[in-house]
């Protein structure tokens, strides 16, 4: 456990698409710490790609190829009864964007 929390914390410096794959992975991890943390990030990353706030006038846009957008829309469907139905919607609005 503590090797995957250490390579999680590593990740923090990688770009949103490697964040989010590793946050739903994480999601989906057996350790239920492990398992909040990875959900709490992808929620919020979620959020953030969904929606400006007022120090930001525009959303991210998603980076990478269309089918790696493809697999994270998967990923996140498959993460989905941890994530909740509106966070997956939300993710895959943006990777469809």
């Amino acid at each position: 456990m503590e090797r995957r929390r250490a390579g999680y914390r590593l990740l923090g410096t990688r770009d949103v698409p490697a964040r989010l794959r590793a946050g739903m992975l994480l999601a989906l991890d057996p350790d239920p710490g492990l398992a909040r943390r990875g959900r709490a990030d992808v929620v919020r990353l979620a959020r953030d790609a969904g929606r400006p706030d007022r120090r930001r006038t525009s959303t991210p846009v998603p980076t990478g190829t269309a089918a790696e957008r493809d697999d994270l829309a998967r990923l996140a469907r498959r993460a989905a009864p941890v994530l909740g139905d509106e966070c997956v919607d939300l993710l895959t609005r943006w990777l469809r964007s």
